[in-house]
C-alpha cells in the first residue's frame, strides 16, 4: 500500500486531528474518522491514511504491549539489517586488515629479495674485482717473467756474440801469428835454398 508523503507541519496537524478523532469515543468508527479527515486530507489521502492506520490499531489491540506487530517487525528488520551491516563492516574491516597485512608481508618479502639481490651483486662485484686483481697480478708476473726471459736471452745472445767475437779475434790473431811466422820463416828458407844451391856441385 503506498504511503503518503507529507512535510513535518502537515504530519503534526494530521496526527493531532487523528488523535482527537480517536479519543472522542471508546469505540471509534473508521468510516467516520475517514469522513472527518476528508476535508483536511481530501478523499484519496484520507482513504490511504486510514487503510494504513486501522490495521495497525487492530494489531496494537491484539498485542499485550500495545504495539502494532508491523512496527515490531519493522524494528526487528531494522535491527537485523543494522546487525548485518555491522557484521558486513566487521568482515570488510577484517578483509582490509588481511589485505594490509598481505601487502606488508609482500613488501617485506620484496625488500628482503632486493637486499639479497644487492648482497649477491656486491659479492659478484667483489669476486670480479678479486679476479681482476688476480689477473692483473698474473699479467704483471707474466710480463716481469717475459722481461726476465728476454733479458736472459739477450744476455745469452750478448755472451754468445762476445764469444764469437773473441773466437774470431783469436782466429785472426792466430792467423796473423801464423802469417808472421811464415813470413819470418820464408827468408830463412830462401837463404837455406840459396846455400844448398851454392853447395851443390855444378853440372857439366
Amino acid at each position: 500500500m503506498p504511503r503518503l508523503k507529507m512535510n513535518n507541519s502537515y504530519k503534526c496537524s494530521k496526527n493531532k486531528i487523528t488523535i482527537n478523532q480517536l479519543e472522542e469515543t471508546n469505540k471509534p468508527d473508521p468510516k467516520v474518522v475517514q469522513i472527518n479527515l476528508t476535508g483536511f486530507l481530501n478523499a484519496k489521502n484520507a482513504r490511504l491514511f486510514m487503510g494504513e492506520l486501522w490495521p495497525m490499531l487492530v494489531s496494537a489491540q491484539s498485542n499485550p504491549n500495545g504495539i502494532p506487530q508491523e512496527l515490531i517487525d519493522a524494528k526487528k528488520l531494522e535491527l537485523e539489517t543494522h546487525k548485518a551491516d555491522k557484521e558486513t563492516m566487521q568482515k570488510f574491516q577484517k578483509n582490509i586488515d588481511q589485505i594490509q597485512q598481505q601487502i606488508k608481508k609482500d613488501m617485506d618479502d620484496k625488500n628482503e629479495r632486493l637486499e639479497r639481490r644487492a648482497q649477491k651483486e656486491s659479492r659478484r662485484e667483489d669476486r670480479s674485482s678479486r679476479r681482476e686483481d688476480r689477473d692483473r697480478k698474473r699479467s704483471r708476473r707474466s710480463r716481469s717473467g717475459s722481461r726476465d726471459r728476454r733479458r736472459k736471452e739477450e744476455k745469452k745472445r750478448d755472451r754468445s756474440r762476445s764469444r764469437d767475437r773473441k773466437s774470431k779475434s783469436d782466429r785472426k790473431r792466430s792467423r796473423s801469428r801464423e802469417r808472421r811466422r811464415e813470413r819470418s820463416k820464408s827468408p830463412e828458407r830462401r837463404r837455406e835454398k840459396r846455400r844448398s844451391r851454392s853447395r851443390s856441385p855444378k853440372r857439366e
